[in-house]
């Protein structure tokens, strides 16, 4: 059964406003013709009818926030700041979801290292990770980014590749380290693949889907099948991100492309766990 929607015109244009301000690049200047085109319009103008088809919805997992603690200041401050930090932050905001990255370089600077003396520092030593969910955080949600020098093709303008022949190296690098995570008490949730791979690190788009298929497997060899995976985490709608939707792989509905927004003040992402789902806000 089909549920219909009747807006006015002027409350679309406000709504789009709001999509707009999603981008993290100049969105004031991106939303200021929608607000002048919203003024404009009449209070009340022709409704338009919004039709919405039966059938399977995403479910909305909530707020989140990324935190890096990068010069390892969240430590420096005295446990009542820090309480009151995260109550403010995680409880009073309602976020359940903390966004910890990753830095695959400095985990793996040669092949096979397995060096967490950073991401210990951040995140385990601080307390941060503990602090967050004493204050309602359940889900943590894991952000690779960077590539380790050996993992990197020829750089052009500005953008480096990742390297065919690494793209095995690269899933098992990421299942490991949730691994080893797991070890010293820390349950991973969801994982990312690479985070925005149109910016800096470039990840094709039969990369992507190469990764996935392989970093699934290699997360179950290690008996974490209850972790998510999320992809692609394009940072904006390019010409890469709109490649990777018609790829191969993706267009026969092996595995279908997932998309995310950040604004500085939050997050949106569909979490899954055996196949990647479109999400286009």
């Amino acid at each position: 059964m089909k549920r219909k929607l009747t807006l006015p015109l002027a409350a679309l244009f406000a709504v789009s406003g709001v999509l707009a301000g999603c981008s993290n690049q100049n969105s004031s200047s991106q939303t200021a013709p929608v607000a002048q085109a919203a003024e404009q319009m009449p209070k009340t103008g022709a409704p338009i009818t919004i039709s919405v088809a039966p059938g399977e919805r995403q479910k909305f997992g909530g707020l989140g926030a990324s935190v890096g603690n990068w010069n390892g200041t969240y430590q420096k401050l005295s446990e009542t700041e820090r309480t009151r930090l995260s109550r403010m932050l995680w409880h009073d905001l309602k976020f359940n979801t903390l966004r910890l990255w990753f830095n695959t370089d400095q985990y793996a600077a040669t092949p096979g290292a397995h060096d967490m003396t950073e991401f210990r520092r951040q995140y385990l030593d601080s307390g941060l990770i503990d602090d967050a969910r004493k204050q309602g955080v359940t889900t943590l949600l894991l952000a690779p980014e960077h590539l380790p020098d050996y993992m990197k093709g020829p750089t052009q303008d500005g953008k480096t590749p990742l390297k065919d022949s690494e793209v095995s190296n690269y899933a098992v690098m990421v299942a490991e380290f949730i691994a080893q995570l797991k070890k010293e008490g820390v349950i991973i949730d969801v994982t990312g693949v690479q985070n925005e791979p149109n910016v800096n690190e470039i990840f094709s788009a039969d990369q992507l889907v190469e990764i996935v298929k392989q970093l699934r497997a290699e997360l179950d060899k290690r008996g974490l099948q209850s972790v998510q995976i999320i992809a692609s985490e394009h940072a904006s709608s390019d010409g890469l991100y709109r490649k990777s939707r018609k790829a191969p792989a993706f267009m026969r509905g092996d595995i279908r492309l997932c998309r995310t927004q950040f604004d500085g003040r939050r997050e949106s992402c569909l979490f899954v766990r055996r196949t990647l789902e479109v999400y286009e806000p």
